[in-house]
């Protein structure tokens, strides 16, 4: 699926509703929490018709397989990897030395190896590209994909003697056909977990040729893969320590392996739509795409449910989008600001003067928070058109004074200051609204005995108040 975001066309669409047909990328998404277990992500619901989005991000998110190479081969330094790699070879080169039991613990030590490997390619495919946990019931408990993969190849051995038998030399071209499609079998095993459908070449070999030229690529790289232990124990082992030589060809056989297996399930993971492959987005996780941002949703969910209003106001919808805003801004305790920026502007389009104001008061000290001081004289504005006596509350008031006073209309910041001690004089920032008062006339508008009033006013009326010895001393300094 590459099609578009049906409100941003330049954007990719990671999410398709199958009720309207529509796409969406993350930012048009109308997030809800569904009851989800702790931990987990929010649904994606559709912003026109709400119903449940489907995902189909991971194949427009993830860069091409050949583009982060370098991180297939980092991905077994990640501590938890190296750590199991490191043990699992040590225990293999020190008790492979004792008889009989050396081989029981090689061979114990290989399937476990393997064990992880599919573990790795499996939690790859899904979406995860973190390794994953270790546990015994990965390890130990439950080795049926190696058990199934040992037995596809036993199947195939079999299907390479019976063509020997029947047909002779045709037995070559049998064996290349399955060394070339061997990826894909492990694909096909990994996805279905059915023996029967991986040896289905009615299976495996469209799944290669839908993948396309990018399959005979990753084979290149695995043929590489597959021939790096040798050629690391040849030209560099051989000249490093006896003592060191058994432990680093262990290290390097399974170090390769788990590259290979993460290759392939990354693969698995970028075709996954042509593939027919469901990836959901739950299991999605990936360090090296911009995706974690889940946290970030979840902080903020009052904003994520406003797209749907995104979505109602771009399709012209606005007696619902009002309606929707309503709702949500009578319901909040704390409406959020996003929620009163909007609600604020369909006010203004239909007109309602009593319910705008109220949305001003709220919507101002948000945009004050997020520093939109311009925004801020405009919302202001607007809602003295409608009431000329409209005032927020003191701390707006008192910020509003000091962007016209910045913006040099000092008489509009002086009435502003006014009305802030006229209004709330018990209000923490009463006295200091005067003492700006008195220097707007003294400094701005040259009136100094006008501000000398002001200011012993203020100083018999407070004289507890902690600005009283910066006014006093403002007054003796700076006042003729």
């Amino acid at each position: 699926m590459h099609d578009t975001c049906l409100f941003h066309p330049s954007s990719q669409g990671e999410w398709t509703c199958p009720h309207c047909g529509a796409s969406f990328c993350e930012q048009c998404v109308v997030w809800k929490d569904t009851g989800r277990e702790r931990g987990q992500k929010p649904g994606a619901f559709c912003p026109n018709c709400n119903q449940r989005l489907q995902w189909v991000g991971a194949a427009n998110l993830l860069p091409p397989f050949w583009e982060r190479l370098h991180r297939f081969f980092l991905y077994p330094f990640h501590r938890r990897v190296l750590l199991f790699l490191v043990a699992i070879t040590t225990a293999s080169v020190l008790l492979g030395q004792i008889p009989i039991l050396g081989l029981m613990v090689r061979v114990g030590t290989y399937f476990v190896m393997l064990r992880y490997a599919y573990e790795i390619l499996k939690t790859t495919a899904k979406g995860d590209l973190y390794p994953p946990p270790l546990s015994n019931e990965v390890l130990v408990h439950d080795l049926t994909p190696v058990l199934k993969q040992f037995f596809l190849f036993f199947l195939l051995a079999v299907g390479a003697f019976l063509v020997a038998s029947a047909a002779g030399l045709l037995v070559f071209a049998y064996i290349l056909f399955i060394l070339i499609f061997i990826p894909a079998l492990l694909m096909v095993l990994i996805s279905t977990n059915s023996l029967i459908r991986a040896l289905n070449p009615m299976i495996f070999v469209p799944l290669a040729w839908r993948i396309g030229p990018a399959y005979l690529l990753m084979y290149f790289f695995l043929l590489l893969l597959g021939a790096a232990p040798g050629i690391l124990v040849q030209t560099v082992v051989i000249h490093l320590p006896g003592f060191l030589q058994p432990f680093l060809s262990v290290a390097a056989k399974y170090y390769y392996m788990f590259v290979s297996f993460h290759l392939i399930g990354y693969v698995l993971l970028q075709y996954h739509l042509e593939i027919g492959y469901d990836v959901r987005y739950e299991d999605f996780r990936a360090p090296d795409v911009g995706h974690e941002a889940a946290s970030d949703r979840e902080g903020s969910p009052v904003w994520s449910e406003e797209r749907h209003a995104d979505s109602l106001i771009q399709n012209g919808r606005y007696e619902e989008a009002l309606d929707f805003l309503g709702r949500r801004f009578q319901a909040a305790t704390q409406p959020a600001t996003e929620l009163c920026r909007k609600y604020f502007k369909l006010l203004q389009m239909k007109g309602t003067d009593k319910e705008t104001i109220r949305v001003g008061r709220h919507l101002i000290p948000g945009l004050l928070e997020q520093g939109e001081r311009q925004e801020v004289r405009r919302v202001f504005e607007q809602c003295l058109e409608r009431d000329s006596s409209f005032l927020p509350d003191a701390d707006s008031l008192f910020q509003i004074a000091e962007i016209h006073d910045e913006a040099g209309e000092h008489k509009r910041a002086l009435k502003l200051y006014q009305k802030l001690y006229q209004n709330h004089p018990r209000h923490g920032r009463a006295v200091e609204a005067i003492f700006r008062m008195g220097y707007i006339l003294n400094e701005r508008l040259l009136a100094p005995d006008k501000a000398r009033q002001v200011l012993e006013k203020v100083i018999a009326r407070y004289p507890e108040d902690p600005l009283r010895d910066r006014i006093e001393n403002y007054l003796r300094h700076s006042v003729p």
